[in-house]
């Protein structure tokens, strides 16, 4: 088994269990017709989905060993982010892309640090 794997399978499960536990408690507020509940619990719901479907598309890409874009992104920048920011953060993909378009000129160094600087002031 691949060295990605196992740690992706990990991720994948601990995010299934975290999804599981917010469909719990959307439930919960549903049966309680809790208007507040509700509200918190179908936002927690939304986030947790969101990583839910990351994680388990990274899984799936580490089993047939595609690197993902969280791969990608820490072996070019050095930068470890979480599923989340990658998923929701439009600002950072946008970024990375420029990154990719700078490859092989003399603007990728440069492509490079900005998208480095923007990680540590967005995600300390």
């Amino acid at each position: 088994m691949s060295g990605s794997v196992a740690p992706r399978r990990k991720q994948a499960m601990e995010a299934l269990q975290t999804h599981w536990l917010s469909l719990s408690k959307l439930k919960t507020a549903i049966q309680a017709s809790d208007v507040l509940g509700l509200a918190e619990s179908m936002q927690d719901m939304e986030s947790t989905a969101i990583v839910l479907s990351t994680c388990v598309h990274e899984f799936f890409l580490a089993l047939r060993g595609v690197k993902t874009l969280l791969q990608r992104i820490e072996e070019e920048t050095g930068c470890d982010l979480s599923p989340l920011a990658v998923a929701r953060d439009l600002r950072l993909r946008a970024l990375y892309e420029d990154i990719l378009k700078a490859r092989g000129t003399p603007e990728h160094a440069a492509a490079k640090e900005i998208f480095a600087a923007f990680v540590r002031r967005e995600y300390p």
